[in-house]
């Protein structure tokens, strides 16, 4: 589904639609997936509950911006095959002009594993299981729960039919099935004897609070809302970088030090010698007098301001700034869009 409205509304399906088909991507320099399971479950627990569910910044790229550097969400995950980590991608494709996620990644992500089932495949990675509704479970805030896989089969439940006997109700669909038809069918199922053991029905009255729960969470799926805000396709990179810094001072794990890292790992790939720029950091820190203070976690973007200042205090610059709409023309300065500007090749 795509909106060109600035601010607009969108349901748990329209989210996880926007993500299948690749309408939606994460910036390549943005953080891996960081929320663990008691944050995702608390979004689950909102959305079951008819809450809103916050807010997210796209950009719409316009057709003439790389768009490169964008993918899918991912997990990271363990090739056996290979014996390496790789990314685990959610959806397989990408639109033509897809809309930039710059504060949502986590949310995205979530509602994903959540309500589409994307998880790691490794058994023993953290995010490796399922979720479910649990009608059993008395108390409003315990109802989401999250098993291992290796637990999934340990207690048999390898079947919609096995886990629903448990009062389990997956919260992804099985296979191609749509998310409305899987709620449907639970609504319906949940009154069948043959899907307890030895046919047996709850009493009445347990059945009545559980089909309440079914029915509740079913709505509250469908009308939950996250409200997205679109940044114009006119906005160039010197605005989107203020933006990003506005949405640092807000906890977003987002950098100018991330987004010259992005841009030079993609340069030095091409050219045959890829160089992290954290990784590089990290180095640095370990050379006599840069210890404490030079770190790729804690205020990376110093060194950047370093390397940007020696830029700037040399008599001859043979490397030319770094040409890119939205950024300087000429650097003065250690600001964002003077740090973007730096030339890849200046040593300083």
């Amino acid at each position: 589904m795509s909106n060109s409205k600035p601010i607009s509304p969108y349901t748990v399906p329209d989210v996880l639609e926007n993500l299948r088909k690749g309408e939606w991507l994460v910036p390549a320099f943005q953080r891996d997936f960081v929320w663990d399971v008691s944050a995702i479950t608390a979004l689950a627990t909102s959305i079951i509950d008819g809450y809103p569910i916050g807010m997210m910044t796209l950009w719409d790229k316009s057709d003439d911006e790389d768009h490169n550097d964008l993918e899918r969400i991912s997990l990271p995950d363990w090739d056996v095959l290979k014996s390496e980590v790789i990314k685990n991608y959610y959806g397989s494709k990408t639109a033509k002009s897809p809309k930039a996620i710059l504060d949502g990644r986590q949310r995205c992500t979530a509602l994903a594993m959540l309500f589409a089932g994307f998880s790691q495949r490794d058994s023993k990675r953290k995010y490796a299981g399922k979720f479910f509704l649990d009608v059993k479970a008395i108390e409003p805030n315990e109802r989401i729960a999250f098993i291992k896989l290796s637990d999934l089969a340990k207690r048999k439940l390898n079947s919609d039919t096995a886990c629903m006997a448990s009062g389990l109700f997956p919260l992804s669909p099985t296979g191609d099935k749509q998310i409305t038809d899987q709620w449907l069918d639970y609504i319906e199922s949940i009154r069948k004897p043959d899907i307890y053991p030895e046919n047996k029905l709850p009493p009445e009255e347990e059945l009545e609070r559980r089909v309440k729960i079914l029915r509740a969470a079913y709505k509250g799926i469908f009308n939950s809302t996250v409200v997205a805000y679109t940044v114009p396709s006119d906005y160039d990179l010197g605005k989107i970088c203020d933006i990003f810094e506005t949405l640092n001072q807000t906890g977003v794990k987002v950098s100018t030090v991330d987004l010259i890292h992005s841009w030079i790992l993609t340069d030095t790939t091409k050219d045959g010698s890829p160089l992290s720029i954290r990784d590089w950091i990290d180095d640095a820190s370990e050379l006599g007098g840069a210890a404490g203070w030079i770190s790729s976690e804690k205020r990376p973007e110093l060194t950047a301001q370093i390397v940007t200042a020696c830029y700037v205090a040399r008599d001859t610059k043979p490397e030319q700034p770094r040409k890119s709409k939205g950024l300087r023309k000429e650097i003065t300065s250690v600001k964002s869009p003077d740090l973007l500007t730096t030339p890849k090749d200046h040593v300083p």
